[in-house]
């Protein structure tokens, strides 16, 4: 979907986001430093960020479009997801992890 979209810095997802994504969506995007995941995501799927050498932040948001209070849904981040990102620093992971697979 995005993949190698190397001029790709910042990412907004709007409150119709749906919950699945595919395998490798952000992978080569290599100017994106930091994403917020929205509440809606279940899955980090294979690959999703493989190569964005430049991220150094992720976070798992746990507030609807509206600002309330959700939870994050995230249940499996996927062997892989975070593959070659050689700056990345930080990863929130929120309680809803049942599995890092």
């Amino acid at each position: 979907m995005f993949k190698d979209c190397t001029k790709l810095s910042k990412v907004t997802f709007d409150k119709n986001f749906m919950a699945y994504t595919y395998p490798g969506v952000f992978q080569g995007c290599t100017s994106l430093t930091s994403i917020v995941l929205p509440a809606q995501l279940i899955f980090a799927t294979t690959d999703m960020f493989k190569d964005c050498t430049k991220l150094k932040r992720v976070e798992f948001n746990e507030y609807d479009a509206d600002g309330n209070y959700v939870g994050a849904n995230v249940r499996l981040v996927q062997k892989d997801a975070f593959n070659g990102c050689k700056q990345l620093d930080t990863i929130q992971f929120p309680s809803s992890i049942q599995q890092l697979d």
